[in-house]
């Protein structure tokens, strides 16, 4: 059983490393060193007219939260790494995560293995916290090493203005309006964001945070905006666009993009459409969830270019004991229970069969459209009805 006592002797013991004289600290990043580490953050990663990170992720350099790592040599920091908690929502389960973002090195520091360290840090962390699952926006690399695997499945499109002009002209929405955001819209934003049986969970004061710091718009060199669509009873739908703003020149920015979006989804379209114009796009990009259907409905009929992949990112199963366990509900009277094997494997006990598998094996079975390996037969018949599960959007509004 996890206790304080037990999570503060844990992490403690790897606090500290000694080596070849020089004082190597492996901790927490302290409410007062927060400062140092936005510095670090924007050398390593910031751009011309980009947003500080500091704005642009203000749960990573939250001293609220109090979660994030650092390597100090010497007192000074060298290796920083952004560690958010959230609560997924996946209709009746929830489960707990961490996500893994900002991660830098100053580059007279890199090659000693300091961010390996710290993710490890992390990882364990994560485990007495009771996180099931670590998602990281990186990928490759030193995170393929630590285990962190690709999953889930989207589907991206790509909208042409020519075709955002052409649905609003051929809308048989009549009677609804479409808007960007006013000051007394938090509530029903806040109403339609909790209406998603799948999603991160999200408090009016969280939504209106996020709202502001859009870090996929930031990081992107975009605005954020928000767009309403209503009829005579009030708002029926929101989306949360990324686009130029006052920057036309296509070559100083990201693609722009909807972030996330919640209500009727012949509505979120109209809206995403109207964006494109209002901004004057030349496109705009709407990656969607497999489990969004009815949203998939709407878009495959208009015939638009688009590629189907994994979610941005990475992710890494923590204790799957504790993700089964966080996912039972969705299991009905017949939940699965799995087990970590003294080699790191993972023993799935499920129907009265047993089932040997890795943890990214793990991973994909429950998450993508098309497992990695071949299932036996008897577990895909178990499973075919209940995955893959549904995922939120890793980079929308609570993008780390």
């Amino acid at each position: 059983m996890r206790n304080a006592g037990n999570m503060k002797r844990a992490l403690s013991s790897f606090s500290f490393i000694m080596g070849g004289g020089v004082m190597e600290e492996f901790r927490f990043v302290r409410e007062e060193e927060l400062e140092e580490a936005v510095k670090l953050a924007d050398e390593v990663f910031l751009a011309p007219n980009q947003a500080s990170m500091g704005e642009a992720f203000p749960t990573v350099f939250s001293a609220s939260l109090g979660q994030s790592y650092g390597c100090y040599i010497d007192g000074r920091l060298v290796s920083f790494i952004g560690f958010v908690p959230s609560v997924i929502r996946i209709h009746a389960a929830e489960l707990a995560v961490y996500s893994v973002g900002a991660v830098c090195t100053d580059p007279a520091y890199r090659g000693r293995g300091y961010a390996g360290k710290l993710l490890g840090l992390l990882a364990e962390h994560g485990r007495l916290s009771g996180a099931s699952l670590m998602l990281v926006s990186g990928e490759g690399g030193l995170y393929e090493k630590f285990g962190c695997r690709k999953f889930g499945s989207v589907e991206t499109f790509r909208l042409e203005a020519a075709a955002a002009d052409q649905m609003l002209r051929s809308s048989r929405s009549a009677g609804y309006r479409y808007r960007t955001m006013k000051p007394t819209d938090w509530f029903d934003i806040r109403r339609l964001a909790h209406s998603r049986g799948v999603r991160f969970e999200q408090s009016l004061w969280d939504i209106a945070a996020l709202l502001k710091a859009a870090p996929t718009a930031r990081i992107g060199r975009l605005q954020p905006e928000i767009w309403v669509a209503e009829n005579e009873r009030g708002p029926i739908a929101f989306a949360v666009l990324a686009v130029p703003g006052d920057e036309p020149n296509e070559s100083n920015h990201d693609e722009p993009s909807l972030i996330e979006w919640a209500g009727e989804p012949e509505a979120v379209l109209m809206l995403a459409a109207c964006g494109v114009l209002a901004a004057r796009c030349r496109m705009l990009n709407l990656t969607v969830e497999a489990h969004e259907e009815a949203l998939l409905a709407c878009l495959r009929p208009l015939e638009l270019e688009s590629k189907k992949e994994h979610n941005d990112g990475t992710a890494l199963i923590l204790d799957s004991a504790a993700l089964l366990a966080q996912l039972g509900p969705l299991f009905g009277d017949e939940r699965p229970a799995a087990y970590t094997e003294s080699d790191g494997g993972v023993r799935l006990e499920w129907q009265g069969q047993v089932y040997r598998m890795t943890a990214a094996e793990l991973l994909s079975l429950l998450f993508d459209a098309q497992p990695t390996e071949q299932l036996p037969a008897l577990l895909k018949k178990a499973s075919d009805a209940i995955v893959p599960i549904p995922f939120p959007k890793p980079n929308g509004l609570n993008f780390v």
